[in-house]
């Protein structure tokens, strides 16, 4: 299932950082959200299978580590 909502979720989410950091700094500022985020991906997927196991029903459970970690970093940015 194609969900465009999650490409222009990314998309803006470069837009913020390019806002932030102008001039010099934004690419780099971009360049470091891209690598994070490939980070934050390669780290979750495999914390998510271990959760789950083999069991489908645990899969449901693991998935919510993603919502729980973007309220944890909502959070952080929040109180920060």
């Amino acid at each position: 299932m194609h969900r465009p909502w999650c490409s222009w979720q990314a998309w803006r989410c470069l837009g913020v950082v390019g806002a932030k950091f102008t001039g010099d700094t934004a690419a780099t500022a971009i360049g470091i959200a891209v690598t994070f985020g490939w980070f934050g991906l390669a780290v979750s997927s495999p914390i998510i299978g271990g959760i789950a196991g083999s069991d489908p029903k645990r899969l449901k459970k693991a998935l919510l580590l993603l919502p729980a970690a973007s309220v944890i970093m909502l959070a952080d940015a929040f109180l920060l």
